[in-house]
């Protein structure tokens, strides 16, 4: 195995996304202080070695530990390397759901940035999913695709809702971050002293986004951007994130054995 392929191996058998995580660092922490977490692990799997939970992964770091030292001296290629795995991994999932739902019927922009937003936190890259939404798009709703003004295509305004991730609380009259009651309070007020059609839409959109970021009535996006609070449907009790029926079997508490 070369070094890219041993750091994977680590990193699948730690049930881990990255070396870095695995050493429990930022992926821009400085190669010596990932090399010397390296070193401090390798020491602790050295007496783990007889122990059948920990043996692959201890002769894995002890055999492998100069391509490891390398890999640590530059994340850039090694976490390119993750990315196209993870990618790998999920994207056949993530193209059937999408494929469902654009050949079954209309495909609303607040639908479709949801499950972007599911892809991205299961590894697939935002572009990946575009170049897929818009080819699938254009395949079978290409009357949609070249809409005229005022409806946008679907990937152009899911654009201008992502990028105003702001203006989508402003929307509802809530700070970024509002409670679940104040956000349904503001909905409820909202909805209930505006008239104008397109007000409306724009308010029921960016309630749904807010809300139900996956498709869960239980994960709400916050103010950073990041989902909260767990739920049997969308967030599930272990730490791994379910939209759409897909789940992130690589995501873990912690590296693999005792600290």
């Amino acid at each position: 195995m070369n070094r890219l392929e041993v750091a994977a191996e680590l990193c699948r058998l730690s049930l881990m996304p990255n070396l870095a995580a695995y050493l429990r660092k930022e992926v821009h922490a400085p190669s010596d202080q990932l090399v010397a977490s390296l070193t401090a692990r390798r020491r602790k799997l050295q007496s783990l070695q007889s122990n059948a939970k920990y043996r692959d992964e201890a002769l894995l770091v002890m055999r492998n530990f100069a391509a490891l030292c390398e890999v640590c001296e530059d994340l850039t290629d090694h976490l390119d390397d993750m990315a196209r795995r993870a990618e790998l991994r999920h994207l056949p999932a993530i193209e059937m759901m999408l494929r469902g739902l654009v050949v079954t019927g209309p495909l609303p922009p607040d639908r479709l940035l949801r499950l972007r937003q599911g892809a991205v936190a299961l590894g697939i890259r935002r572009e990946t999913f575009d170049e897929i939404a818009t080819s699938l798009l254009a395949r079978f709703r290409p009357e949609e695709q070249e809409a005229p003004q005022p409806t946008s295509p679907p990937m152009e305004a899911v654009e201008s809702m992502e990028s105003g991730s702001d203006s989508l609380w402003e929307e509802l009259g809530t700070p970024a971050g509002a409670s679940e009651d104040e956000l349904e309070a503001a909905y409820a007020l909202r909805m209930s002293e505006t008239r104008d059609p397109d007000e409306l839409r724009r308010i029921q959109i960016a309630h749904r986004v807010l809300s139900h970021p996956c498709g869960s009535p239980g994960l709400r996006v916050t103010s950073t951007g990041r989902s909260s609070r767990d739920d049997s449907r969308g967030c599930r009790a272990d730490g791994r994130l379910e939209c759409g029926g897909v789940a992130n079997p690589g995501a873990s508490t912690g590296p693999s054995g005792p600290n």
